[in-house]
């Protein structure tokens, strides 16, 4: 094996390697701003039910009153 072939594998490792971590990183990043998105919505969900259950408070106060 010549010095060529030695440094053409070398550079290939690396590069999948880089490949490899660059996937990684899209995969992690995908992943929190899907959570982030679920958090999100989940509170966006949890005011509005928030709202309803007021807006239902309310309404039972008035009717009781």
């Amino acid at each position: 094996m010549n010095v060529t072939e030695l440094q053409r594998r070398h550079d290939c490792s690396i590069h999948s390697k880089r490949a490899t971590l660059q996937e990684d990183r899209t995969g992690i990043v995908v992943v929190f701003r899907e959570l982030q998105f679920y958090f999100q919505s989940r509170a966006g969900f949890i005011a509005s039910l928030d709202r309803s259950v007021s807006k239902v408070g309310r309404t039972f106060n008035c009717s009781k009153g």
